[in-house]
């Protein structure tokens, strides 16, 4: 008789994804406002570059890169296929909205909607794992297997 083991079916990757999409989402959301306050209240202080290390780009790719070993290990143990394409799908778009956000406010529109995107595409996946929907990978026990 062959013994079967499941993998625990916690969703971390998940749990990972949605909170650097969130952090990523608020941090897009403050640049402008922190920005404003910025420069009005540091310009006449001397001090220009005061919110610059805090505003900087390299904290969009900073959660880029989370995200991305987050959708790769999500999607490992994605309930389905089209949650798995969901999830990469989210993703790029993430991705897409970033990388063109300086071509104007539309793509720092579609940065914000992006992220709600891949929230929900995490959250989605959370849930059907949890309902015991995922993508059971099963480990041999035995050498009858």
């Amino acid at each position: 008789m062959s013994k079967h083991t499941s993998s625990n079916p916690r969703p971390i990757s998940d749990y990972l994804g949605i909170s650097s999409a969130t952090i990523c989402l608020i941090h897009c959301l403050a640049t402008p406002i922190l920005m404003s306050m910025g420069v009005a209240v540091h310009e006449h202080e001397g001090h220009e570059h005061g919110w610059m290390l805090l505003l900087s780009h390299g904290w969009d790719f900073l959660f880029l890169g989370i995200g991305f070993a987050a959708v790769l290990w999500s999607s490992m143990r994605a309930a389905s296929t089209s949650k798995k394409v969901l999830l990469w799908a989210s993703y790029a778009f993430l991705v897409g909205a970033i990388l063109m956000e300086h071509w104007g406010p539309l793509f720092q529109y579609l940065t914000y909607f992006a992220s709600l995107l891949l929230i929900s595409a995490h959250a989605s996946n959370i849930k059907a794992i949890l309902s015991g929907k995922h993508n059971d990978k099963f480990v041999c026990a035995s050498d009858e297997c």
